[in-house]
Formats: C-alpha cells, sequence, structure tokens
C-alpha cells in the first residue's frame, strides 16, 4: 500500500510538472496543433529581389486562417538568427517579404516555415528553403584615368525592371549630377562613367545604384572611386591685425589653382588647447583663403596665439600649416590719423603711432585705390619720422585719372611678425 501511494506521490508530482510546463508553453510559445493537417500551400515561389527575398504561396484553404507566419533562420547557425515574420493574405494567396539585413545580409541557405493561424492556434503546414546571394555593387577604374566602370550584379536579372546610376563629385557638391541607365548583360548592370562629362574633375566620385525590382522593391548602395589630385602647396601667407587689436585675419593662397577646403584651428598657449575654435575659410577672387577671428572668443588673451589650416584637397589628402600670432606685448597703438595737402591731384594721409617698448617697425607698406573703379592697388613707401617712441608715418598718393574717392591704407609690420593695417577714406577738391 505504501508502494502504490509512493506511486501515486511520484506520478501526481510528474503530472503537475507535465501541466505547468503545458501552460507555459501555451502563454510563452506560440501552441503548435499537429492535428489540423487540412491545410496545404502549393505554388511556393522564393524569389531574391536585392536585399529582400519575397516568398510566396497558394493555401487551399482560407477561410478559416486568421494569421499567417514564415519563421526564416540561416541553415548553419542552428536558429541563432530566427524570426518570425508575419506574412499576408490576400484571399488563398499568402506571401512575405523577408529583409535581409535583419539576418546581417549573410549569404548562404536559409530555411523558412509556414504557420498558419486558425481557431486551434499555431499550424505548421510547409518548410522550403532558398540561397539568398547578396547583389554586388563594385567599381573599376580605367588604365587611362579619364573615367571608370560601376558594375552591379543580381542573381537573377529576370526579376529587375531598370538599373540606374547616379553619379557626381564631392567637390562640386552634386551640381554635376547625372543619372545614368545601366546596360545589362545577363544577371549584371553596367554604366561607364567618363570624367568629361564630370568638367574632366580630379578628386572623389559617387556614384549611387537604384535596383528597380519588378515587386515594387528598391536596393539601393553607393561606390566611392578616387582620382588622385596634387597635394596643396601652401604660399603667400598673410596674418593681419585690425588697428584696434581684437580682430586678425590669416589667409593663404594655394597652388595648384584648384578646389580646396580650408579650416582653420585656433586656440592660445596657455592651458593647452581649453579655447580652441574652429572656422571655416571663405574663398575671394584672388584664391585666398581666409577668415577673421577675434581675440574676443579666447577671453582677450595676452598670449601666443596658435593657428594651423587644415587644407583637404578633392582627393581627400591633407596638408596642414601653420602659423602663430605674439600677442605678449601690445600693439602700436594709433594716436592720430588725418588727410592732409589734399588736391585734386594727390594727397597725404599722417599716421601718428605710439611703439610699445621692445617693439620695432621692420616694414611698412601703404596701399590705396579708388572706390568706384575696379581696384587698381597702388602700393607706396611711406616716410617715418622718430620722436623717442612716437612714429609719425605719411603716405603720399597721387590720384588716377578721373577718381576723387579713395580707400588709403598704411599695412604696418613689427619686430614680433605682426601685420597690422591702419585705414582711413579720402575725397579729393
Amino acid at each position: 500500500m505504501k508502494g502504490q501511494l509512493k506511486r501515486n506521490r511520484e506520478r501526481k508530482w510528474y503530472l503537475s510538472i507535465i501541466t505547468i510546463i503545458t501552460m507555459l508553453l501555451i502563454l510563452f510559445v506560440p501552441h503548435l496543433t499537429t492535428e489540423a493537417t487540412k491545410y496545404e500551400v502549393t505554388d511556393i515561389t522564393a524569389e531574391v529581389m536585392g536585399d529582400s527575398v519575397q516568398i510566396r504561396g497558394k493555401l487551399n484553404i482560407s477561410d478559416d486562417v486568421q494569421e499567417v507566419y514564415f519563421p526564416t533562420w540561416r541553415f548553419l547557425d542552428n536558429q541563432k538568427d530566427l524570426k518570425w515574420w508575419k506574412g499576408t493574405r490576400n484571399g488563398n494567396e499568402i506571401s512575405v517579404t523577408i529583409q535581409m539585413e535583419d539576418h546581417g545580409y549573410v549569404p548562404g541557405e536559409y530555411v523558412t516555415h509556414i504557420y498558419i493561424v486558425d481557431q486551434t492556434g499555431y499550424v505548421f503546414v510547409e518548410d522550403l528553403t532558398f540561397v539568398y546571394e547578396k547583389a554586388t555593387l563594385q567599381s573599376e577604374i580605367f588604365e587611362d584615368n579619364s573615367g571608370y566602370r560601376v558594375t552591379y550584379t543580381v542573381p537573377d536579372a529576370d526579376n529587375v525592371d531598370y538599373v540606374e546610376f547616379p553619379t557626381w563629385t564631392e567637390a562640386l557638391e552634386q551640381d554635376d549630377i547625372q543619372w545614368y541607365r545601366a546596360n545589362r548583360v545577363d544577371n549584371t548592370f553596367t554604366y561607364d562613367v567618363k570624367r568629361a562629362d564630370h568638367g574632366n574633375q580630379l578628386g572623389i566620385y559617387y556614384t549611387d545604384v537604384y535596383a528597380y525590382y519588378k515587386n515594387g522593391t528598391v536596393d539601393t548602395g553607393r561606390v566611392r572611386v578616387v582620382f588622385p589630385a596634387p597635394k596643396a602647396n601652401v604660399y603667400n601667407v598673410s596674418t593681419e591685425l585690425d588697428q584696434n587689436g581684437d580682430d586678425f585675419r590669416i589667409s593663404v593662397q594655394i597652388e595648384p589653382n584648384a578646389y580646396y577646403q580650408v579650416d582653420y584651428a585656433v586656440w592660445t598657449q596657455e592651458n593647452g588647447q581649453d579655447d580652441i575654435i574652429w572656422r571655416p575659410s571663405d574663398i575671394n577672387q584672388e584664391n585666398h583663403y581666409f577668415f577673421w577671428g577675434k581675440r574676443s572668443e579666447h577671453n582677450n588673451e595676452n598670449d601666443i596665439y596658435h593657428i594651423h589650416a587644415y587644407i583637404r584637397n578633392v582627393s581627400g589628402d591633407i596638408t596642414v600649416f601653420e602659423t602663430k600670432i605674439d600677442y605678449t606685448k601690445p600693439l602700436p597703438k594709433l594716436l592720430s590719423v588725418e588727410a592732409k595737402n589734399i588736391t585734386d591731384h594727390a594727397f597725404d594721409v599722417v599716421y601718428k603711432l605710439e611703439m610699445p617698448e621692445g617693439v620695432d617697425i621692420v616694414n611698412a607698406v601703404c596701399p590705396t585705390w579708388p572706390k568706384t573703379a575696379v581696384p587698381q592697388i597702388i602700393w607706396n613707401q611711406p616716410t617715418i619720422q622718430w620722436d623717442g617712441r612716437m612714429a609719425t608715418i605719411t603716405c603720399h598718393h597721387e590720384a588716377a585719372d578721373g577718381e576723387r574717392e579713395y580707400y588709403s591704407h598704411l599695412h604696418l609690420e613689427d619686430s614680433l611678425g605682426r601685420k597690422t593695417i591702419y585705414g582711413t577714406e579720402v575725397t579729393l577738391k
């Protein structure tokens, strides 16, 4: 009797475990019904459409069908990438589009099961396999550097309606974009991109692919092609300070004359680069790449200001140029500026400056140009008279025919390498 009770207790314990497992399966796992075997799926197809796979089939019975699922995984990965894809039903036709991005774009053989959901639960109906081969996009530069060939290859080109290759250069920022229709040979779509169609630009070219599949899917991708350009050679570096000492202008000229992207970084020497500021450059008609900085952006520190120019050519190669401005000593102080001896054909501009101790004038020039005409700058050498630390600098200018209004500047370079610009306007009698 005791043995029988022990066996009954063991049997009840076993049944309880089975009951709990069954309840958990019902709650947390799609419950599978093997009793209903009436469903069949025929005319099953699996077509690779770029980075997606479309599976279609026909149900023999569809009236009781509530939902349809297509759990899919890679054959060799033990269901590590398993995903239950929810399909659609239109009458007795069922379908699903599997996005291969969710399976890591891993090529190879995949397994898909088809489950029907009706009033009894999840019913396994059919299984199938398909092979995913990722479409490839490649480029190859011609030997004469005149262009390159773009190639888009798919497993079955009959599924593709047409392919386009929009192409542009980075230097022209898509102003030169061209949409090329690809040519098909077997399962490959190609187009030969010519540099001549893009102004014979050197540097970086981008070509996108838009593959339009017959089912409405659009596959996209991009190639980047580089035609090396000469590295930048920096010359004619100019560092100019305004007469108040706050604003400073840095400019460089670059050869060969081509497209460059120039960014400037500025910081003071003390405390490392804690005040670093980045500025893009502007460019003028003389091909000067310049920017204006402010000491006030660096707490008006009386320090050495470091300036780096990062010059990127159209191939992406970067040249770094560096200079500095010494603000550890005061700038020359402008006491007055006055136009004198004005006639109908000439004038003088007199600048009075107080030079700081330990700072001397090493060079001075006086550029002048008329306001209304196309700038014809005349560069004159001034006269300098000293009285202790006081400097009187006189710039004499001869007028051009028919011009009455002028800009007159003084460019002064001191012994710390600083170039300060002073200026005024003059109207003749």
